[in-house]
């Protein structure tokens, strides 16, 4: 339950980490946190076997330095939680 409540608060960072660093694109001395890029595959890998039976694989992560700080903060924040809830 613990393992499982860390990554749950590591997506949430990352994800709140990437729009905090994407509404600071237009701010001064803040820009910095937009910049990232992605990693994956933009365009599914399609592979079909027969007439009615296709499977497709694709997978891509966008991530930005906010979406990386907010990654570590809310790690380090997880445990914090996790023992403050005696979990």
């Amino acid at each position: 339950m613990k393992k499982i409540l860390t990554i749950i608060f590591i997506l949430l960072g990352g994800l709140i980490g990437s729009v905090v660093g994407e509404a600071c694109v237009g701010v001064d001395g803040l820009n910095w946190l937009a910049i990232g890029g992605t990693v994956g595959f933009k365009d599914p890998i399609v592979l079909t076997c027969m007439s009615f039976f296709e499977i497709t694989f694709g997978l891509w992560c966008k991530l930005n330095i906010g979406g990386a700080i907010g990654i570590i903060l809310f790690a380090f924040l997880s445990d914090k939680v996790l023992k403050w809830v005696k979990i």
